[in-house]
């Protein structure tokens, strides 16, 4: 008798696993030609070779994508994963989206700098981004939004913003207006080196035929000059210390910014002008 309950129980985990399988899949399938229409709309070709869910993670996966715009340029990902995706909400409070091996519309023209830098084949790239939004605070966290390609390095940005209102900002048609309301109160850039220095100066040095020292040297000497045109600071000094560190022992180099109190895109860009005045604002420090 126990047997059989334990039979009993395996079939019905069985059929509860596989029909929910299919039901997930069925659901992702009608989801994904619900937002290729919408990209129709807007003159992108969308198509994929197949889409999976897996039902215990809830992680959607998405093989062979391509996006094909008006003006024939393509977008390629070997696979986009897409997990702690909010299914209650539209547009989703949460998300972590996942880019592996793809590639971008104007890879082609960057072919000959890669080249250049000694690159036989374009290095494999992948792009991550996950998010999450407050509807008390409407305070929206960019927790990661990474690009990585072996044997260059990667860049990694985290993002505090508030003022954000997920519809509005989903809206073309509210995208302008209310994006320039959004404050940023931190923001985090860390990029790390995974040989793409090396190989600059390498390739610099031979193209110049004079030694690898010597193409740091002039890299520095303009990096001092010009930090020289923002003034003397203690902020500048330790930026221009921290790219000298990066130029001589490529490794990891963190810029932060932080002001007194979140500030609204738009500030920020008519202080763009004044590129003293917007590390002033911003708070920007730079360390290796």
């Amino acid at each position: 008798m126990f047997r059989k309950g334990i039979a009993v129980i395996v079939v019905v985990v069985a059929a509860a696993w596989f029909g929910g399988t299919a039901w997930l899949n069925s659901r992702a399938r009608v989801e994904a030609e619900r937002i290729a229409a919408d990209l129709r709309e807007e003159g992108v070709e969308a198509r994929w070779q197949q889409i999976k869910v897996n039902p215990l993670s809830r992680t959607t996966t998405l093989t062979g994508l391509t996006l094909t715009g008006k003006d024939g340029q393509r977008f390629t990902a070997e696979k986009l994963l897409l997990s702690d995706l909010d299914l209650e909400n539209d547009p989703p409070t949460h998300a972590t989206a996942q880019l592996i091996n793809f590639t971008a519309p104007k890879d082609d023209d960057r072919r000959a700098a890669l080249q250049w830098l000694g690159y036989t084949t374009p290095p494999k790239k992948d792009f991550t981004l996950s998010w999450h939004w407050d509807e008390e605070t409407a305070g929206l966290t960019v927790d990661q939004m990474t690009t990585e390609a072996k044997e260059i390095g990667s860049c990694s940005l985290t993002a505090t913003f508030g003022n954000v209102d997920l519809e509005k900002l989903a809206d073309r048609k509210t995208l302008l207006m209310h994006g320039l309301s959004i404050t940023l109160s931190k923001a985090t850039l860390t990029c790390s080196d995974d040989g793409v220095t090396a190989r600059y100066l390498k390739a610099a040095a031979t193209e110049k035929d004079v030694t690898i020292e010597q193409i740091k040297s002039e890299i520095i000497a303009n990096v001092e000059e010009n930090a020289a045109d923002f003034g003397d600071s203690a902020e500048i000094r330790e930026a221009v210390a921290a790219l000298k560190t990066f130029i001589n022992a490529p490794g990891q180099l963190t810029v932060t910014v932080e002001p007194e109190q979140p500030l609204p895109l738009l500030r920020i860009a008519t202080a763009a002008r004044n590129p003293t005045t917007l590390l002033r604002l911003l708070r920007v420090k730079v360390k290796a």
